[in-house]
């Protein structure tokens, strides 16, 4: 066998770098692996700020006006913090009064991350849901005094006090952080594939704050139905809030058999 000297092999081997960075060239001018990464680069950043901006609003709101911070669930939702009125929450009084909490909320008292002090006023308010939840354990067993961010709604939930206190408006400055929150928001819905299962293509918010969801799926809980997996606490609560999208039906009752015979389309 003929054997190749080395100022050949010098030549095939620069002749094939010569055609490595041709076709990256050709790659980068059609459109491109180069420009899609610098997109998921500014979906990415854009999540990014957005996470943190959440994070200190929802802080100096608790931090201002703690003892009217009425959330139902172990960890306050984000739901109420972009929708609300000046980001209040105040779900655990609307179940006191009989009316429903926000989706989000919904969605983890059946993933059973209620807290224990709200759990008579869930009952009053859904009552075949209560019982689907007893025959799973009901919310977890957390202590009234420990439940919820530094307890403060738990020791009142405990207490059975008030939950209907006349309550400040934000300082312009957390309302203005509010709006630019919800800004970036709908940034962010229109630059990443954004595969949400709401009925009529509707978004969440929970996926925007839950850093596990990867960049370029900020939202695939369609995905994830299609798949058998489960969803969001967010589209959660809003399926079962009888929010159905009658094109996911099939794939919601598959993964929540037992959910879907409590929980009845319209």
């Amino acid at each position: 066998m003929k054997k190749i000297q080395p100022i050949t092999k010098i030549f095939i081997l620069l002749s094939l770098i010569g055609v490595t960075l041709v076709l990256a060239g050709l790659h980068q001018a059609n459109g491109t692996p180069a420009e899609e990464q610098s997109g998921l680069r500014e979906i990415e950043q854009l999540r990014e700020e957005w996470q943190q901006l959440a994070d200190k609003l929802q802080t100096q709101i608790e931090s201002n006006r703690s003892e009217q911070w009425y959330c139902c669930v172990i960890d306050p939702c984000t739901y109420c913090l972009l929708y609300q009125e000046d980001g209040r929450c105040t779900c655990a009084a609307d179940l006191r009064a009989g009316k429903e909490p926000c989706p989000e909320c919904l969605g983890e008292w059946i993933n059973r991350r209620g807290a224990m002090y709200a759990w008579m006023d869930f009952q009053g308010v859904y009552p075949d849901l209560a019982g689907w939840l007893v025959g799973r354990g009901g919310p977890p067993a957390t202590c009234p005094m420990m439940a919820g961010r530094r307890g403060g709604t738990g020791m009142m939930g405990m207490m059975r006090g008030r939950y209907d206190d006349q309550y400040t408006r934000l300082p312009e400055s957390l309302q203005k952080m509010q709006v630019t929150l919800l800004a970036k928001s709908r940034e962010l819905k229109e630059l990443s594939d954004y595969n949400c299962c709401l009925k009529g293509g509707g978004s969440c918010t929970y996926c925007l704050r839950d850093v596990t969801r990867t960049a370029a799926t900020i939202c695939d809980c369609k995905d994830r139905l299609q798949l058998g997996q489960e969803i969001c606490p967010e589209c959660l609560g809003n399926w079962a809030s009888e929010e159905w999208n009658p094109e996911l039906k099939d794939a919601f009752q598959r993964v929540y058999p037992s959910l879907s015979r409590v929980v009845r389309p319209e």
